[in-house]
C-alpha cells in the first residue's frame, strides 16, 4: 500500500505484544492530528517509551528539569517511561505527528544497549518524508503481521529506531566529537594492565577533564573509569575461558594488586566469582 500523505490519514494506532508475557513488551506505531490543541501533555509520566516525529506544527517540549526545547517539522523527541514532561503546542499550527512506541521491557534493553540515549530527549532533524512513509508502512506491517513473524518485525523496527536516532545524534555539534570518544576507548584498552590517570590523560590530549567525563558518559552511558573496568573484566572472562592461566596469573596480567582485589571486582561486575566462572562449562 502506497503512503497516501498526511492529509489523507486519520488519527490511528496499531499495537502488538511481543513474547510470552504481556508485561512491558509491546511495539506500536501511529499517526495523530492535534488541530487547535494547546496542552498536549502537562507534567505527565508515560508508562512506555515513545519516539515522536513532528510532521507539521510548532510547540515546546519541557523536561523534568524545566529545560525547554522547540518543536517544529522534522523534530524528533522522546517520551521516556516514568519521566515527567510536558508538550505544549501552538493551536493554530495544524499539528500532526507520527510515532513509534516500545514497552518498558524493550526500552530498558535498548537503553542498556545504548541504542536509546536518555540524555538527549530532543533532536532537530531535517524534515524528511521518508520517515513518515517508513512509519506508515511499518504500522501496516505490524497490523497484518502473522504472530510467528513478530520477533523478526521487532528486530527490524529496533534497527530502524537505531538508524534515525544515530542520524539525529550525528547532526548535533558536540564540543568533543564522537570520533574523539572512540579514539579514547581505543587508547584505554591498548594496555589493560596499565592504570590510567584520567586527568593526566585529558591534559595530554588537550581535553577538559570534566567536559570529557560528561561527554563520555553521554555517549556510552558509563564513566571512563567504569568503561576501563568493564573492558578489563571482558579480557579476564576471555582469558579464564580460553587459556590455562590460573586466576592469580590473570589477575597479574591485568595489573591488579592482588587476587583478592581482582576477584572482588570481577564478582561485582559479573555477579559471579572468577573461580565459578572458570569452572562453568
Amino acid at each position: 500500500m502506497n503512503y497516501p500523505g498526511i492529509d489523507n490519514i486519520e488519527s490511528c494506532k496499531v499495537v502488538r505484544s511481543v513474547g510470552i508475557n504481556n508485561t512491558g513488551a509491546q511495539i506500536g506505531f501511529g499517526f495523530l492530528h492535534k488541530f487547535g490543541q494547546r496542552i498536549d501533555v502537562k507534567d505527565t509520566k508515560f508508562f512506555y517509551y515513545s519516539v515522536v516525529y513532528v510532521i507539521r506544527g510548532q510547540g515546546k517540549y519541557i523536561d523534568s528539569d524545566g529545560n525547554e526545547y522547540n518543536l517544529s517539522p522534522g523534530t524528533i523527541y522522546q517520551r521516556f517511561p516514568g519521566a515527567i514532561h510536558s508538550t505544549i503546542l501552538d493551536p493554530d499550527s495544524n499539528w500532526s505527528e507520527c510515532y513509534m512506541d516500545f514497552g518498558t521491557e524493550i526500552f530498558n534493553f535498548l537503553v542498556n544497549m545504548r541504542i536509546i540515549n536518555k540524555n538527549i530527549p530532543v533532536f532537530n532533524y531535517t524534515p524528511d518524508r521518508v520517515i513518515e512513509e517508513s512509519i506508515f508502512h511499518k504500522m501496516k506491517n505490524l497490523e497484518n503481521c502473522p504472530e510467528s513473524e513478530i520477533p523478526e518485525l521487532l528486530i527490524a523496527n529496533i534497527s530502524f529506531l537505531r538508524e534515525i536516532l544515530n542520524q539525529s545524534i550525528a547532526n548535533i555539534k558536540f564540543d568533543i566529537p564522537q570520533k574523539i570518544i572512540d579514539k579514547c576507548c581505543t587508547d584505554f584498552t591498548k594496555d589493560l594492565k596499565k592504570r590510567i590517570n584520567l586527568q593526566e590523560y585529558c591534559n595530554d590530549k588537550g581535553l577538559g577533564y570534566e567536559s570529557f567525563r560528561k561527554r563520555f558518559k553521554e555517549s556510552l552511558g558509563i564513566s571512563p573509569g567504569q568503561y576501563i573496568v568493564r573492558r578489563r573484566i571482558d579480557m579476564a572472562c576471555q582469558l579464564l575461558k580460553t587459556s590455562d592461566k590460573s586466576i592469580g596469573e590473570v589477575s597479574d596480567l591485568l595489573g591488579y594488586k592482588s587476587q583478592y582485589e581482582f576477584s572482588t571486582q570481577f564478582k561485582k561486575t559479573t555477579g559471579i566469582s572468577p573461580v565459578k566462572f572458570k569452572n562453568e562449562k
